[in-house]
């Protein structure tokens, strides 16, 4: 888990099958933190983190967050608890992100336009190259 002191963490994730299609997910800044899900999971990383400039973070390894929160006592949940609260709330975002999604896609699918421009495509001739 990493913490970051100053400067900027861009978290951003491969969208496409190119290294040059990415979405940022979340734009980080000094009081901030990522990476948290590592000490509970021990998953591979589910995004990137990519500094955007000269950024100094401090590191939270597995072994550490185990002694904090085993003899840290209040310290420990402390830090616990403020973990759940930033898991929560970007649930929320993203279940607002999924809601708005969903009712474009609704929009898009109900559209009286839709078959008629699938039926543009299909008539169009593809470019095959020899």
């Amino acid at each position: 888990m990493y913490f970051i002191a100053s400067g900027t963490v861009r978290i951003e994730k491969r969208t496409g099958a190119t290294a040059d299609a990415v979405k940022t997910l979340a734009v980080l800044e000094p009081g901030d933190y990522f990476g948290e899900m590592a000490l509970f999971d021990q998953q591979p990383r589910s995004a990137a983190a990519v500094a955007a400039g000269a950024t100094e973070l401090f590191r939270l390894s597995t072994a550490s967050f185990g002694v904090l929160h085993g003899s840290a006592g209040h310290a420990g949940l402390s830090v616990l608890f403020a973990m759940i609260r930033t898991a929560g709330e970007r649930i929320r975002r993203l279940n607002a992100q999924v809601v708005v999604y969903d009712e474009i896609g609704k929009a898009i699918g109900g559209s009286h336009l839709l078959p008629e421009r699938a039926d543009v495509s299909r008539d169009r001739p593809s470019r095959r190259r020899p």
